[in-house]
């Protein structure tokens, strides 16, 4: 762990693919050119949040809410001040796919502690009400994100328990030194519907400090009324010039892709 005994930063968020900051090679059809639009107009002024859809990264929306949630409860300002109340918005750590995002707060009351003695990891207890059952969770922070470690070293495990005791769910996320930079993991088998059928929610990727990286997701084939039929999974590879994946639907592969990152379409809304 860090030397010292105090807090240690989480990562906000996770990506295989960020936003690029220049200039798309690519056409976009029916552009609007904003470069006259006054300076008090909305388009200038709202706060804006940029991000790139890709398929393959579904599976790391769950990665990064729960690590915005956990962000939220700011264990950082209440280490070694016992059990504190903390009030999440889980909608503010939604995807932010356009226009299915809530911008209207959707609160949970969390019981969080956060604690580090000297020269140990940073320990993270939280206790989720959900539907009348509680998620219990608890992670060690050993180091914050750096070069070294791109996404920060830290271990986390989760279930999900019924008032009765019973546990219906469960899962854990961690971060591992590789000699490019460091990994993240990520499970969580999920029954979804009455025949007891078992679908994994799963990612392992390999984030390297000159911005590369590998990886593979998992998840289930969705269809519509919260059902699946199969599951899908992907692989990838990328740097900062191009992304490479091959998906896998039910068991039958799909001829890999490899796409140029400097060349994308824009979407405001």
């Amino acid at each position: 762990a860090a030397s010292g005994s105090s807090a240690i930063s989480l990562s906000s968020k996770v990506s295989v693919v960020e936003p690029k900051t220049t200039d798309s090679t690519a056409r976009t059809a029916n552009a609007i050119d904003t470069t006259g639009f006054a300076a008090t107009a909305d388009y200038n002024v709202d706060e804006s949040t940029t991000f790139v859809w890709e398929e393959s990264a579904d599976v790391l929306d769950t990665v990064n809410s729960i690590l915005c949630m956990i962000g939220q409860s700011r264990p950082d300002l209440m280490i070694n001040a016992g059990n504190y109340k903390a009030q999440i918005d889980e909608n503010k750590c939604d995807s932010g796919d356009g226009d299915s995002q809530n911008n209207a707060p959707s609160y949970e009351m969390w019981t969080v502690n956060s604690s580090r003695s000297k020269g140990e990891p940073m320990i993270v207890k939280a206790w989720v009400p959900k539907h009348g059952d509680t998620i219990h969770a608890k992670m060690k922070v050993y180091r914050k994100p750096s070069t070294e470690y791109p996404v920060g070293f830290f271990k986390m495990n989760f279930k999900a328990v019924t008032n009765d005791g019973r546990e219906y769910m469960k899962g854990y996320m961690k971060t591992e030194k590789t000699s490019g930079g460091n990994s993240l993991k990520f499970y969580q088998p999920m029954t979804i519907d009455s025949s007891g059928t078992t679908y994994d929610y799963s990612v392992k990727v390999n984030f390297n400090s000159d911005g590369s990286g590998t990886g593979a997701t998992s998840m289930p084939n969705w269809t519509g009324n919260n059902q699946a039929e199969g599951d899908k999974s992907f692989q990838l590879a990328y740097n900062n010039e191009y992304f490479y994946k091959q998906k896998t639907l039910k068991g039958t592969a799909s001829d890999a892709v490899c796409l140029d990152r400097n060349k994308y379409m824009v979407s405001a809304w």
